[in-house]
């Protein structure tokens, strides 16, 4: 069942009164948000694996600022990832946290208002990209040669210069296409329970 099929039954038990009528109603709404927590499976698993990788990095950079405590050139790009990476943390099990409220238990006013934050969440994780992919560019460089190659990027400053400064168009096409193409289950639920009418006494 479509979401406007829903929204046409819900509005039109929404001018009916009687117990069958209400019991349908909350049929419809369960039925409603299972749909919804089905559009946004993507949302669940992106998250997810979001966080999987969080923690995986952390343990990594975790290991890498041991070996380079000594050596502040190093520790410090390690340092800034290892901050970025414990608030797209936080950031990840918020999201979760968020999508597992969204139930029939709760107000449609409440439910929308979780999926308006998740969409809010999706725009700001959208738009910190102009920020983090220039501002992370040259870290991840310094960071991944030392750990893994034992090569010191800093000798090539004025190439991580440059390629930072590209950095930026990459950043600008990536939130282009992002907003273009947003999350389709997302946007369908926060529009489905737009038009949802409040009915609980």
């Amino acid at each position: 069942m479509e979401f406007q099929e829903l929204a046409g039954i819900w509005n039109n038990a929404d001018q009916a009164t009687g117990s069958r009528v209400e019991i349908n109603q909350k049929l419809v709404k369960e039925v409603s948000v299972q749909k919804i927590r089905t559009q946004l499976a993507e949302v669940k698993w992106t998250t997810f694996i979001e966080l999987v990788v969080s923690v995986l990095f952390m343990f990594f950079l975790g290991g890498y600022l041991v070996d380079q405590y000594n050596d502040m050139w190093f520790f410090l790009p390690g340092l800034l990832l290892l901050i970025s990476t414990v608030i797209n943390l936080g950031l990840a099990i918020y999201q979760l946290t968020l999508y597992y409220e969204i139930n029939a238990s709760r107000s449609v006013v409440q439910n929308q208002k979780v999926v308006a934050r998740l969409r809010y969440l999706e725009i700001l994780d959208t738009n910190s990209l102009y920020v983090i992919i220039p501002l992370f560019f040259a870290p991840f460089l310094i960071v991944f040669s030392k750990a893994f190659l034992e090569y010191d990027m800093y000798a090539h400053s004025s190439w991580m210069l440059y390629n930072t400064a590209g950095s930026i168009v990459v950043a600008m096409i990536i939130v282009f296409l992002l907003k273009k193409y947003p999350n389709k289950g997302l946007k369908e639920s926060l529009s489905f329970l737009n038009e949802l009418k409040e009915s609980e006494q």
